[in-house]
């Protein structure tokens, strides 16, 4: 009952759980990593960085950069494809390989898919990469 103060891109997973339907979204799509030079956006706190961190097996191979710099993924249910900001994309095709072991952004073959995936991308940056408060005084 809570209304946001802001647009949101989030939907119910309600009518998936109760049966009502086997479809959510024909798209998932994630983004992370940081610039070169955000080294305020890493995570080296010793604090964190210790053998029994949950998160220390990826840390402890985690560099400055690339390891984990920019990056936007696009995922559908055949095909997944990953735009890199300082390393090669990668596209993969779900279907034929569905562990990702073959790195397809290169081939002609999937030329048309890759298109595509990256205009999926580049829309669902411009449908939610500027949001406005919705209350005016917040805004001031």
């Amino acid at each position: 009952g809570i209304a946001p103060g802001y647009t949101s891109f989030g939907r119910s997973l309600l009518p998936v759980v109760a049966g009502a339907t086997d479809e959510h979204r024909d798209a998932v799509f994630c983004e992370g990593g940081r610039l070169e030079g955000e080294t305020h956006a890493a995570e080296w706190d010793p604090a964190h960085y210790g053998p029994g961190n949950l998160y220390y097996p990826r840390l402890s191979l985690q560099g400055l950069i690339p390891e984990h710099s920019k990056a936007a993924m696009c995922r559908t249910r055949t095909h997944k494809f990953t735009a890199r900001l300082y390393e090669p994309d990668e596209l993969y095709d779900l279907t034929a390989d569905p562990r990702e072991l073959d790195n397809r952004s290169a081939d002609p073959a999937l030329d048309t898919v890759r298109r595509a995936l990256t205009d999926r991308l580049l829309r669902f940056y411009l449908a939610t990469g500027d949001t406005v408060p919705h209350d005016l005084n917040r805004r001031r």
